[in-house]
């Protein structure tokens, strides 16, 4: 066998952690990066904006504006051969009107890694290629939205003309593994509240995101990456001066490690079928910039089918690229029921 060069092996050591981090990431660091390609393209500004499917992984309080059952796919493409893929469904329950139900499987990959192995007394034996790491994510999410009447303990009508509201909580297992050698699991909890304006569709949306122990792979213990999130979103900006006025998002994070994210999203739809995105993100170490584009196709069997993809860069290395496919169906018939309560509690939909 020919001794390939340690450089080669050392690039390639490299090349994988910024890689990790924008395909899901080893480890916690799976929690961090979004798991759509809408909100990627909006450099995650999504506290305040996510709505059904989407927020299984971001505010579950936005499931709750899902009026149909939906299921979707993402992929994530990195360097490498660092990638990630997403499987999701969501079902409104026929027994609670103002209920929703998600869950996800998620499965990322750090791409693979060159080992040389050598002898005791220092010469080369062999050459092995294993795969980085790997992290497996199970989510279960629920939302629902509170009815605008009197109930026993509070009355939300003593703001008839304040907004509607509604909270979440999504529940997560997560199973990571280093380098074929060391797995670790762990359990935490996300949750969630969005604000919505019945008049003019404006958005307020807080979170909490990744509470819970960490993960211990041998003796040490690595904390997950708790965060708090504040959004406000638009969903029409200067609707005088533009004929398709554009939506905006504004969000600002702060995690467990203290660095403090400001965050800028927009989109603007051309026609019924046609949306372009572009984000910005801004922290104390660096600038990040995403962009994307959207397509709504209409589906004879079913609701509308969501296409969207987004770019976004791995500092000077390259680029990673997200695709995500939504599909709506149709409501069953014992979800009829459903309208009576959606004219208390409407949902409005961004874009």
């Amino acid at each position: 066998m020919r001794r390939p060069a340690p450089f080669a092996a050392l690039v390639l050591l490299v090349a994988a952690v910024p890689a990790a981090r924008a395909a899901g990431g080893a480890g916690a660091d799976i929690l961090r990066a979004p798991v759509s390609a809408r909100f990627a393209a909006l450099a995650d500004a999504s506290t305040a904006l996510g709505e059904g499917l989407t927020s299984i992984h971001g505010n579950p309080a936005g499931l709750a504006l899902a009026q149909r059952p939906q299921a979707g796919t993402f992929h994530r493409e990195g360097l490498a051969g660092a990638a990630a893929d997403v499987v999701a469904v969501l079902v409104p329950l026929p027994t609670i009107s103002t209920a929703v139900l998600g869950t996800s499987l998620l499965w990322s990959r750090l791409g693979q890694v060159d080992v040389l192995s050598t002898n005791p007394d220092g010469s080369f034996r062999d050459e092995r290629r294993i795969s980085a790491g790997s992290d497996l994510l199970v989510s279960l999410a629920a939302a629902y939205s509170i009815p605008r009447q009197e109930g026993p303990y509070f009355n939300l009508d003593l703001f008839p003309n304040g907004p509607d509201h509604h909270v979440g909580v999504t529940a997560r297992l997560l199973r990571s593994t280093l380098t074929e050698q060391y797995t670790a699991h762990t359990l935490c909890v996300d949750a969630g509240y969005l604000a919505v304006m019945p008049s003019s569709g404006t958005r307020i949306g807080l979170s909490v995101q990744n509470m819970g122990s960490g993960l211990k792979y041998k003796k040490e213990l690595d904390s997950l990456p708790l965060v708090y999130r504040f959004g406000v979103a638009w969903p029409r900006v200067l609707p005088r001066l533009l004929p398709s006025p554009p939506s905006l998002s504004l969000e600002a994070a702060a995690d467990s490690e203290k660095t403090v994210f400001a965050r800028f999203g927009l989109e603007w739809k051309m026609g019924r079928a046609l949306t372009y995105r572009a984000g910005y993100e801004r922290t104390k170490k660096e600038n990040r910039w995403s962009a994307g584009i959207g397509l709504n196709i209409p589906a004879p069997w079913s609701g509308p089918m969501q296409m969207d993809y987004a770019i976004a860069p791995i500092g000077s290395l390259g680029f990673t690229h997200l695709l995500s496919v939504t599909c709506e169906f149709a409501t069953p018939p014992h979800r009829a029921s459903r309208k009576e309560t959606e004219k208390a509690v409407p949902a409005r939909k961004f874009l």
